[in-house]
């Protein structure tokens, strides 16, 4: 049997209800306005974040279960670390007493006057705001005012690969997160249009692979046979006259490839020809699959020269 303890934990009794309702009339009446960034899942909400946050000077983004105050994690925990898809959304959400709580007094401990809230949709940021006791979404804004449908094109791509974004520095979720970490990025946005404001800085990002989707992770096999497929149809693209062969590939215990071949027909400027081939084939293996290569090693051969036509005598 229950205690009216444990009870009031799961906030079903009614002193758990009269708190939370003194809570958020206590953030309301202290002026507290709620933003919230709105969009389907993949769509790059993650990485505008911070410029939306930084158009309206928003000091607090809650993103995927984290309160993130600037680039400083504050509490909570990261949905990306679920062994499970249905718990990332539960963890998102803060469903979880305890982590709703932490959240909770995190938030009472600071002082701030806007906050900005990601999710998938309006039902689920007025679900956010509920459970940490947070005044009604004043302000819903959507991806599409924020990005160009190339921008979320991209975004859908490079979720498709497996990335996901969490708007802070690497450095902010290294220790806890080291084992979903999987890159980290610099980014110096201009900004232009709705969020114009400010000249900024550059923006660090982390980009991680959340468990429960490294359950699908391909076998060595399956890498090799993909990156294969990648680098002969990525060579056409880059230049359909040259000619790749000689391909070997390996994969590391860390799960990165090593990637051997040879190129042929290239032109008397082979070596900058290389360089171009190398970082379009690289880009093209992690934007297509979420392959990284720790090696990419070109041999070539050049073009045969011109023969010059015999003159008559």
């Amino acid at each position: 049997m229950s205690t009216e303890a444990d009870n009031d934990k799961k906030g079903g009794t009614p002193f758990r209800i009269i708190a939370d309702t003194l809570q958020r009339l206590h953030w309301a009446m202290q002026g507290v306005r709620v933003f919230a960034l709105v969009g389907k899942s993949g769509t790059g909400k993650s990485y505008k974040a911070k410029l939306v946050a930084q158009k309206f000077d928003i000091p607090i983004i809650v993103d995927d279960g984290l309160i993130i105050d600037n680039d400083k994690v504050l509490a909570g925990r990261s949905a990306k670390r679920e062994l499970n898809y249905l718990q990332a959304v539960r963890t998102a959400l803060f469903d979880d007493p305890t982590h709703r709580q932490e959240a909770i007094a995190a938030l009472e401990a600071i002082n701030f006057s806007k906050i900005l809230l990601l999710g998938t949709s309006d039902k689920m940021v007025q679900r956010i705001s509920e459970h940490l006791n947070l005044p009604e979404v004043s302000r819903i804004i959507r991806i599409e005012e924020v990005s160009t449908p190339e921008e979320i094109a991209t975004a859908k791509r490079s979720r498709e690969a497996g990335n996901h974004v969490i708007p802070v520095p690497a450095s902010q979720i290294e220790k806890d997160y080291a084992h979903i970490l999987y890159d980290r990025i610099k980014i110096f946005l201009i900004k232009r249009g709705f969020l114009k404001k400010k000249s900024h800085d550059i923006i660090e990002k982390t980009i991680v692979r959340p468990m429960f989707q490294q359950k699908t992770e391909m076998t060595a096999d399956q890498k090799i046979a993909k990156a294969h497929k990648i680098l002969m149809e990525s060579a056409k693209k880059f230049d359909s006259t040259l000619k790749v062969s000689h391909v070997k590939i390996a994969v590391a215990s860390d799960g990165l490839l090593t990637i051997q071949c040879r190129l042929t027909n290239l032109p008397d400027t082979a070596s900058d020809t290389i360089h171009a081939f190398r970082k379009f084939i690289i880009s093209q293996l992690q934007e297509s699959a979420n392959l990284q290569c720790k090696e990419l090693h070109v041999s070539f051969r050049l073009k045969p020269p011109v023969k010059k036509a015999k003159r008559g005598l």
